[in-house]
């Protein structure tokens, strides 16, 4: 596939969103639940995106990221999208599900072997949640962008099971999504290993190249709606919903894992140090420390 002009693919990553204003108490549906990129169309709340002065450049990860500056980006993308469709797969308790052959990046695979390999077997399961307190209070939904993906062509899960009333059902559906979700993930793995490159990586490497040289395009809602449209950057989301306690473990040297630890895999830091992303993680936090508030306000 031959890159796109950067005008079109950036007119188009953020063309479509839901976004919910706060203060009105209103939710505004954007064009369909799924964006062209095929990821969900979140529910995005600018309150939570960080102010500049919170932000810095995001440099010191680096350090953190032993041995993979000099892998190209094409590898990274493959290594970051494969470590999340193993977590994906942990915690919907499919830890035998994964690419079997990867003929383009089968060096990458086994060269970080162990490290993938830790991904999948960390198996904690989905968290449950109170998602019957977004039914009384949309203005909440930004908090659970699980509730963005995707049932059908027409309806999310917060669409779809707003008639219920019943949390369990609402966990089940999430579920569901959840695998639909990660099968998409697999789809364009399997692309990756067969051709080296798939649509979403171009519009990444597109993106790249703006979010360097462009800072107004940095920190922003329209820069948070066009990441969240490549699947590398709605998984970080996802998976911190998700799952915001787990604990991934960083490595020492290629092949060693070490006890060095934090909230995102080795291949999400440097993805996120290659695109300066340091603010997505600020508007991350946000969110799930504004959840924790709400469910400490719940049960007092």
């Amino acid at each position: 596939m031959k890159k796109l002009t950067l005008s079109i693919i950036t007119l188009s990553l953020i063309s479509c969103s839901n976004v919910v204003t706060k203060n009105k108490n209103q939710v505004r549906i954007g064009e369909g639940v799924k964006t062209n990129s095929g990821m969900p169309n979140f529910y995005l709340s600018e309150e939570f995106v960080p102010k500049k002065k919170d932000v810095s450049r995001s440099i010191a990860s680096v350090a953190i990221v032993h041995n993979l500056e000099e892998v190209n980006n094409k590898k990274v993308y493959f290594l970051t999208l494969l470590g999340q469709y193993n977590r994906f797969n942990s915690l919907l308790g499919k830890t035998n599900e994964g690419i079997k052959v990867c003929p383009f990046f089968h060096n990458s695979i086994v060269r970080q072997g162990k490290y993938l390999r830790k991904l999948k077997e960390s198996a904690s399961g989905i968290k449950g949640k109170d998602y019957l307190r977004v039914s009384y209070s949309p203005e909440l939904l930004p908090l659970f962008p699980e509730l963005s993906l995707p049932v059908n062509d027409k309806e999310n899960v917060y669409q779809y099971t707003s008639q219920f009333k019943n949390n369990d059902m609402i966990q089940n559906f999430v579920k569901v999504a959840m695998e639909e979700h990660a099968a998409r993930n697999k789809k364009e793995l399997k692309k990756l290993c067969e051709y080296g490159a798939s649509d979403n990586y171009y519009l990444f490497e597109n993106l790249l190249t703006h979010f360097n040289s462009e800072d107004s395009f940095n920190n922003s809602m329209d820069s948070l709606r066009a990441v969240l449209k490549i699947p590398v950057f709605a998984n970080l989301l996802l998976l911190r919903s998700l799952d915001p306690q787990f604990v991934y473990y960083g490595k020492e040297q290629f092949y060693e894992v070490s006890q060095i630890s934090g909230k995102y895999s080795i291949f999400e830091e440097e993805l996120i140090t290659r695109i300066n992303l340091s603010w997505m993680k600020l508007y991350i936090k946000n969110i799930n420390n504004n959840n924790n508030k709400e469910v400490a306000l719940r049960t007092k």
